[in-house]
């Protein structure tokens, strides 16, 4: 669905250091549209670089790792 650019796969290839991202999705299971966009998104960086992670976290349900967050 969608890519990214070129200069965004060499940029996320070459991270220095490694990049967690937690993703707040309400039921990450079944995401609405704009969630699922994100989505797809990060596995497109997760995919260009081992040193990108990331984990969808349903704040209703984990809400230990959302206020962990704060």
């Amino acid at each position: 669905r969608y890519t990214l650019s070129q200069r965004s796969r060499e940029i996320v290839k070459n991270l220095d250091q490694p990049v967690k991202v937690t993703f707040f999705v309400p039921n990450p299971n079944r995401p609405v549209r704009a969630a699922a966009r994100g989505m797809d998104l990060f596995k497109l960086y997760a995919d260009a670089s081992p040193k990108f992670e990331w984990k969808p976290v349903d704040p209703l349900v984990n809400q230990e790792v959302l206020l962990a967050k704060n």
